[in-house]
């Protein structure tokens, strides 16, 4: 089936004598290629090539203005703003940008859609009023001054026009607005030379004025790439623009337009594969591929209707395909060394005298600092070990290797205040990535110095950078804009676009991504203050009609093609998913036009598994473990092991220890050292003997202080800020409630002997089989109340008196629930045989279950009510039993350590 382009190029070739003195205007510079590739094919004798024109380079030459970037123009307006009425008050260009975006694109729209600008902007100007403020009987300063912005808007629109028409620049609508004006002038001097556009279909007014203006005059051409199928479906908006300028237009009362074809309704395979995810399309699509003849791949499109599937998609692609043409960019905003910029400006705008540790770190392990530092790590390391959740850049800098002295100054050196030198620094940041084996990096680098060129240019001329906030969301701005783009053999291989870049091409075959709704058709509107019956009154373009546009893409794709693969995500079957297209569903309604196939793609999910992990005791082992023996088992190694022995054994025989963190919020453990210092630090004067309670109350006001000491050595000097302020507070609080306990118990006529603080216990623990075993651990405290021996353990974190109860003694050594009863059973048992005294109590203080107090170890025979509270020998007998069964278990070759379930 023969392209729209060669059709059209056949027919120019029988109604145009000297070709070379045609000129073809076409939508895109992709379309512009191939006509340039079809004219080769079908050309036999050496001759001058036809001018080939992109249509807004065509609108730039009629008019004769440039039409300038978004941000350029951004601070083109902000030099009109400010010097209109100069006396008021003025936002600063970060401010300024965020409306005027808006309003520019406005301006732009009613320029290209020749809207009539004073009707226009007083119209505006009584809407926001009545909105608003109309019926309020007095205006304060603040509304007069919105009321007179809005009244001066068409001042700014003319001022603005004037300051860019004299530089030869415009924005996009008034270029196109100009050459309306200034057509009769291009026809006086190229009239005469044949003009042919190519592949039109939504037109704005002033692209209308001008293609019927080259209609009028006789020998000029313009093609649509109109279907039968559609042009007869007056409610089908594909056609919609088409049959408006066929009806409306004066030239075709008497013309019929070029060209009306029937393509669309020669039967096609079409498929329409719903996919769970986007990533399950690119990667089917890479499958699809690898079955397809390399001779076909130059007549096959991939249509990105969302164009962030890109690089999924070639990653995807099978490695038989050496030839991919991409005419799409990869936008330089996701890039990483983009990002790493960005986050190291926000880090400098949010903490220029001391960084916070969450940023500093993050910037620190991002994967391009890894490229310019060569010890990134040690400086995270040196603020972990002193536990610094900020830290001033001469700190940073000291604490830096000496190679990498030079990158930290540019990296962290307070940012310079001088916008220019602020820039140059930027610049000479990211010039580090420039000599990178990394063809992303290095070529990201490169576009992301012209952007920092481009700044520095702006600067210069304007000066509207005051501040590394509004360099930093300029920056973001110019980087948004560039792409990395992609090379390849434009007219051999696969090729792979997004949708506007179709525009005039037909393939064979197309496989087309994300059609759903928000892709194809996109249905919103860009931000806008001009109202929906603005937009109707002065024949303004609605979201239908935005809509229509995109439709008439997708179908015009399927004009001329035999195999269509149409690719959709199914509604609720991941994040951000969105409702198939409304065009998957007009397919389904007329599939007894085509051959429509329905296919379910989903990833291969393959359940496995998890074996949990089992390592068998080996004599080197065994080995360590009798090194252990030797050397001691304390409490929490034992419980370890009941837990899960897997832990046991990776940190026991392997000594493989947590890493080191940053504290910033105080954990659960260096609460526990901070209080339990406190309190060993505050009774120390009791131990050996009674508690007295006078004594006791004059603890209370030295408290404070000491609390902030003990603070002061586990944390740093940022033990108070933050967060750490609160969890001091509940420190100062958990001590306090130790001694007021004790106070109450004075004051209810007890009395209390301390023995120890903190008391060390060493004894060897003589196991039948495997012989003697040392057990070491701390007791918190060892006191008498009332004459009765009590061993306690404070715990800062929450404890219920059911975990000291025991109806099975074999629980204490297989359910971890049990841990607590386990851990004081097993310091009386070492106290029993270090002093040969058998406790009458055992259990724990909790400082958050502060309504239980003292919680003692019980046992409590299945069947009874009575709980056994007091400690016997029989009791320990029992958990001596437990312990042996224990060791046995750790030393038994033929158990392995295996891990469980948690």
């Amino acid at each position: 089936m023969q392209s729209f382009i060669a059709q059209c190029w056949d027919h120019l070739t029988n109604q145009v004598d000297d070709i070379s003195q045609l000129r073809c205007i076409v939508p895109s510079i992709r379309a512009g290629n191939f006509l340039r590739q079809c004219i080769q094919k079908q050309q036999s004798a050496a001759s001058f090539l036809p001018d080939i024109i992109p249509i807004e380079q065509f609108i730039q030459e009629i008019a004769d203005l440039q039409i300038v970037d978004e941000l350029p123009l951004l601070f083109e307006c902000y030099q009109v703003y400010l010097k209109r009425q100069p006396e008021q008050p003025k936002d600063d260009f970060d401010t300024f940008s965020s409306w005027a975006a808006i309003l520019l694109a406005d301006f732009n729209e009613i320029d290209r859609y020749l809207v009539p600008s004073d009707s226009f902007f007083a119209y505006l100007a009584s809407i926001q009023e009545l909105n608003h403020w109309s019926f309020q009987e007095s205006q304060s300063e603040l509304i007069q001054a919105y009321l007179s912005f809005w009244n001066q808007l068409p001042d700014y629109y003319s001022d603005l026009k004037e300051a860019l028409s004299v530089k030869g620049l415009g924005y996009q609508g008034m270029v196109y607005r100009e050459a309306v004006e200034q057509l009769s002038f291009y026809l006086d001097s190229q009239g005469e030379r044949p003009h042919a556009f190519l592949g039109f279909n939504a037109l704005n007014n002033a692209e209308q004025s001008l293609f019927q203006e080259f209609l009028a005059q006789g020998n000029h051409f313009v093609f649509w790439d109109a279907d039968k199928h559609f042009i007869n479906d007056h409610a089908h908006s594909a056609s919609l623009f088409m049959r408006r300028y066929f009806k409306e237009w004066g030239y075709y009362e008497n013309q019929q337009p070029l060209f009306i074809t029937d393509n669309y309704s020669c039967p096609k395979e079409i498929k329409l594969i719903q996919a769970a995810n986007p990533l399950d399309q690119v990667k089917d699509i890479g499958h699809s591929l690898s079955g397809i003849p390399a001779s076909e791949l130059k007549d096959t499109a991939i249509v990105l209707a969302d164009e962030q599937l890109l690089l999924p998609l070639l990653n995807s692609l099978p490695k038989s395909i050496d030839k991919v043409n991409v005419t799409m960019g990869v936008s330089l905003k996701h890039q990483p060394l983009t990002l790493w910029t960005l986050g190291l400006l926000e880090l400098h705008i949010r903490y220029p005298k001391n960084y916070y540790y969450k940023l500093l770190f993050k910037v620190l392990e991002h994967p391009v600092t890894q490229l310019v530092m060569k010890k990134p790590t040690a400086l995270m390391q040196a603020m972990i070990s002193t536990n610094q959740i900020s830290i001033s850049p001469d700190q940073l800098l000291s604490n830096g290797s000496n190679d990498d002295q030079n990158v930290l100054q540019l990296m962290f050196d307070p940012w310079p205040t001088d916008p220019i030198a602020a820039i140059s620094r930027l610049e000479a940041l990211i010039s580090l990535l420039k000599l990178t084996a990394n063809d992303i990096h290095r070529t990201a680098a490169n576009k992301l110095v012209e952007v920092c060129v481009q700044l520095k240019n702006m600067q210069e001329r304007y000066g509207s950078i005051s501040s590394l906030e509004s360099l930093r969301n300029i920056f973001r701005q110019l980087a948004s804009k560039e792409q990395i783009d992609f090379q390849g053999d434009a007219y051999d291989g696969l090729q792979v676009m997004g949708v506007l870049e179709s525009r005039a091409l037909d393939f064979k075959r197309v496989i087309m991504t994300s059609v759903n709704e928000g892709y194809l058709p996109s249905g919103s509107m860009a931000p806008s203050y001009i109202t929906n019956d603005m937009k109707y009154q002065y024949g303004l373009p609605s979201t239908f009609e935005k809509d229509a546009i995109f439709v008439y893409h997708f179908y015009r794709l399927l004009h001329r093609s035999q195999y269509v693969d149409l690719y959709y995500t199914a509604v609720g079957s991941g994040f951000n998913t969105k409702e198939e297209s409304r065009l998957i569903k007009q397919l389904r309604t007329y599939a007894d036009m085509h051959h429509v196939q329905e296919q379910i793609i989903s990833s291969e999910m393959q359940a496995q598994t998890v074996e949990l992990k089992s390592v068998k005791k080996t004599p080197e082992v065994l080995q360590k473990l009798h090194e252990l023996a030797a050397k001691q088992f304390s409490p929490s190694s034992l419980i370890n092991y009941i837990r899960n022995p897997i832990d046991f054994y990776s940190e026991k025989v392997l000594k493989v220890r947590p890493a080191d963190i940053l504290e910033e919020d105080i954990a659960l453990n260096t609460l526990g050292s901070i209080v339990h210092e406190s309190i060993e630090q505050l009774y120390k004067p009791f131990e050996g003997g009674l508690i007295q309670e006078p004594a006791l109350k004059q603890l209370l006001p030295q408290l404070p202080q000491v609390v902030t000491q003990m603070s002061l050595k586990h944390l740093g000097k940022h033990f108070s800020a933050g967060k750490n302020r609160i969890v001091f507070e509940v420190a100062q609080k958990y001590v306090q409630f130790a001694i007021e306990s004790d106070l109450a118990l004075l004051a209810a006529n007890h009395t209390i002997e301390l023995i120890a603080l903190e008391m060390p216990l060493s004894v060897v623990f003589e196991h039948p089989q495997i012989g003697p075993i040392k057990l070491g651990g701390t007791a918190d405290r060892v006191d008498k109340l009332d004459g009765q021996l009590r061993i306690i353990d404070y715990k800062t974190g929450k404890v219920e008196p059911r975990q000291l109860q025991l109806s099975e003694w074999d629980l204490l050594i297989t359910d971890y629930k049990y841990s607590k009863a386990f851990q004081v059973l097993l310091y009386a048992l070492m106290y029993k045989l270090q002093f040969g005294i058998v406790a009458d109590r055992a259990g724990i203080i909790s400082f958050r279950s502060q309504s239980e107090d003292f919680m003692s170890f019980g046992f409590k025979a299945i069947g009874s009510r009575q709980v056994k509270n007091q400690l016997s020998q029989e009791t320990l007998e029992h958990f001596e039993k437990e312990l042996i069964k224990l060791f046995e278990e750790i030393f038994n070759t033929e158990i392995p350590f295996t891990e469980k379930e948690l």
